[in-house]
């Protein structure tokens, strides 16, 4: 899933959604332990991979785009 921004992981914050540049939207949370979460069940793995056209987190399950 792309993104227009280079959002890094200390611009995550509980409570938001970015939209992809599909159109689809990606809410983000956190677990009681702090983790985040996005679309309320997929992990982060590992943050801020720098990319040379942007910036790659690794996630533990594939995000699945909302049914239309």
């Amino acid at each position: 899933h792309v993104v227009a921004d280079s959002i890094v992981s200390g611009d995550l914050a509980a409570g938001i959604a970015v939209t992809t540049v599909q159109g689809d939207s990606i809410s983000i949370d956190t677990t009681a332990t702090g983790d985040f979460v996005l679309n309320g069940s997929v992990g982060l793995v590992e943050v801020d991979k720098t990319a040379r056209n942007g910036v790659v987190h690794i996630i533990d399950q594939v995000l699945i785009p909302p049914a239309q």
